[in-house]
């Protein structure tokens, strides 16, 4: 199973424009079964009203969900969206502490051929003591699944910090080994490991790897992934 994250920084490019075809183009290349969007409009005044989460599955034949986390006005939304080659059987956003800017954690149950999967997503918030407290109700929220489970998203923090720590411990993370180098952000010259696959021990990582990408701010993060049982 091939899965992918992304920050879509609203369909805005590496260069600023506006380019949602590109981007869906660059998404279309590298073939995700399950697709983790952040920063995904909807009816937003600066990425054309277009519902982009919607745009974005129907492009590439997909099943979706997003989860609204700002609201402006009467039909503008922002947020994190999942799309699926398999069918989603239901989901839930849960709002996340936030001192600013809201922010979610977005849950899909999936039904992979051989057995139903959560998948989660989300995008931590912009310092670490926000970030410590999201990471605590995502880890309360997560010990509770009886599935096996993913967690991707863009967490706005390195592997080496403390308040990522708890997440590191408990799941496995996909991590690309480049040159030893994560680094996702940003696009145009990375510095910064923001972007994140992690898995619960019911899964085996093959490979994980980074793309060079002009599509958003971020580059993309793909993983190909096995289930190491089945759950009953």
């Amino acid at each position: 199973m091939r899965l992918l994250t992304y920050n879509i920084h609203s369909g805005r490019d590496v260069n600023e424009k506006l380019s949602l075809r590109k981007l869906a183009r660059e998404i279309q290349q590298i073939k995700a079964d399950i697709i983790a969007l952040q920063e995904v409009d909807s009816y937003f005044w600066r990425s054309r009203f277009r519902h982009q989460a919607r745009y974005l599955a129907r492009f590439l034949k997909m099943n979706f969900v997003f989860g609204v986390n700002m609201r402006y006005f009467w039909v503008m939304r922002y947020g994190n969206a999942i799309l699926s080659r398999y069918p989603i059987l239901a989901y839930h956003n849960y709002p996340l502490l936030s001192f600013k800017e809201k922010r979610g954690l977005l849950l899909a149950l999936i039904a992979c051929p051989k057995q139903k999967i959560i998948f989660l997503n989300t995008h931590l918030g912009l310092s670490s003591r926000e970030r410590a407290f999201q990471v605590k109700e995502i880890l309360h929220l997560a010990t509770a699944l009886n599935l096996p489970f993913i967690l991707a998203g863009d967490l706005n923090a390195s592997f080496a910090a403390k308040e990522l720590k708890p997440l590191l411990s408990c799941f496995q993370p996909a991590k690309p080994v480049v040159h030893n180098n994560c680094a996702t952000f940003p696009a145009n010259q990375p510095q910064f490991c923001l972007d994140y696959i992690l898995l619960s021990k019911d899964w085996e990582v093959n490979t994980t790897f980074i793309l060079p990408a002009e599509g958003s701010d971020h580059l993309p993060v793909i993983a190909n992934v096995g289930l190491n049982i089945v759950s009953s």
